[in-house]
């Protein structure tokens, strides 16, 4: 992990949880615990699109005469759960080896767009901030990240959201697990 000297002296940290990666003081992402951010997705996922989906497949089937209703949504239920569990685990396995192999870099805002995410209130239009950096092998790389629809026009801890070019800190573990602090 590289020290706090090695990133620019007016880099913005999106998330203030993050600080413990650049003064060494915790390894752990801000944010949702990870058990209560897979119970959280795996509820979502599976509530708002696997079982309306193994609903409707059952259905049709049922309705086309190739089994029972009842028996066709149960498989498609477990199925469901399986692929909702199998999701959220891909999800911890990304997060746990940045917070155990990341290292920190510079990068900077590239840009802003907004998207749709859905929450468990329903869709909400929410700003998504652009980064790019160079990795530690030389290949220029970009993510984004989409800030929580209650911080629209600003940052968790007060401050204005980052202008284009502004500095920030990424959490860097290989080319394609990657994420801004």
């Amino acid at each position: 992990m590289e020290s706090k000297s090695k990133l620019p002296h007016n880099f913005i940290i999106i998330n203030p949880k993050n600080y413990g990666f650049i003064d060494g003081s915790n390894r752990k992402l801000g944010g949702a615990s990870t058990a209560r951010y897979l119970v959280k997705f795996i509820a979502l996922f599976y509530f708002t699109l696997a079982l309306p989906i193994a609903v409707l497949i059952a259905l049709v089937f049922s309705l086309l005469g190739q089994g029972a209703f009842l028996d066709f949504l149960l498989f498609e239920a477990i199925f469901m759960i399986l692929i909702s569990c199998y999701m959220a685990y891909m999800g911890y396995k990304t997060r746990h080896t940045l917070e155990t192999k990341g290292e920190v870099l510079s990068g900077e805002v590239t840009g802003y767009d907004s998207r749709q995410s859905l929450s468990i209130s329903g869709y909400k239009t929410v700003p998504r901030l652009k980064y790019g950096f160079i990795s530690p092998s030389g290949v220029s790389l970009s993510g984004s990240t989409l800030i929580p629809a209650k911080y629209k026009s600003h940052l968790p801890d007060g401050q204005e959201l980052p202008a284009v070019g502004t500095a920030v800190a990424i959490l860097y573990a290989d080319d394609k697990k990657h994420t801004i602090l």
